[in-house]
């Protein structure tokens, strides 16, 4: 790698940890950082124009919104919606799938079968069919759509570890583990999970990108959070409605969708060429 490439590589990652320390900051203290309530609704300002157009205010940085709530606000304190869905429907398809295909790919056989059977007959579904269809037996709350996304995500998880697993379970370490008497847990857990944990950080941080679109997807759909509460997707919906006569009540919150799914996808990436040897060839 040249001395250039090295340094536009550099300058990308600082790029990207400003982004994501950003996204994470809004997430957690958005709803005081905010210049206004994202909920209050002035009819006198419907659609008022960003500062830099004739008539917009610096009062609404990036204009209002159809019932003129200001966009800014609204995207700071909608990102912890995306946050927080990220964040536990990663943790919870993460922890489902690496349970599956560490036991899968270490005692193989019937078991292994039936694991990838149903992770098979999972990756058949479409997950927009089976989201409709559980929220709307379930109801559009935070939750269920945590619980969803969890459900329709825990495949890759499976397959990535059970692959790593069945290699490793040949190895010395984990022969000398299972002939020592070595309880099957013990050896999961202690043995070979620490030896594919690189794999599955990157595999979430690369899943967390996936889940806003999906989380922002279901909300443009009305199937996630619910009025008042902001959320990115909802944003884009609603403005989607007036996109001839104003752009900006759902250009700005697809930017911020953009701009924070290309940051993580960056970062997935730069630490699978990091920790795969195979992605430096």
């Amino acid at each position: 790698m040249t001395l250039k490439n090295l340094n536009l590589t550099q300058l990308k990652i600082q790029i990207t940890w400003f982004v994501l320390m950003t996204f994470v900051t809004l997430g957690l203290f958005g709803t005081w950082l905010a210049p206004y309530d994202p909920t209050h609704q002035d009819l006198s300002q419907s659609l008022a124009p960003p500062f830099w157009h004739s008539g917009g205010s610096p009062a609404h940085l990036l204009g209002t919104a159809p019932l003129g709530q200001d966009i800014l606000s609204g995207i700071m304190v909608g990102a912890q919606v995306s946050l927080l869905v990220s964040l536990c429907a990663v943790a919870l398809s993460g922890l489902v799938g690496v349970v599956i295909g560490l036991i899968a790919g270490y005692l193989g056989g019937r078991v292994d079968t039936v694991c990838m059977r149903l992770a098979d007959i999972q990756l058949s579904i479409p997950f927009i069919l089976l989201a409709i269809v559980m929220i709307g037996a379930m109801g559009p709350k935070l939750s269920n759509v945590i619980f969803v996304i969890a459900v329709t995500n825990w495949v890759t998880y499976a397959k990535v570890v059970r692959t790593e697993t069945m290699r490793l379970r040949e190895r010395d370490f984990v022969k000398s583990a299972r002939v020592s008497a070595t309880p099957i847990g013990l050896i999961l857990f202690k043995h070979i999970l620490p030896n594919v944990i690189n794999s599955i950080i990157v595999i979430a941080t690369l899943d967390i990108g996936k889940v806003i679109i999906f989380e922002s997807g279901l909300s443009f759909l009305g199937l996630s959070v619910q009025p008042p509460t902001p959320s990115w997707g909802a944003m884009l919906a609603d403005g989607r409605k007036y996109i001839s006569i104003a752009y900006w009540p759902s250009m700005f919150p697809g930017i911020a969708i953009f701009v924070v799914v290309l940051s993580v996808n960056f970062l997935g990436n730069f630490l699978r060429t990091q920790w795969d040897p195979q992605s430096k060839k």
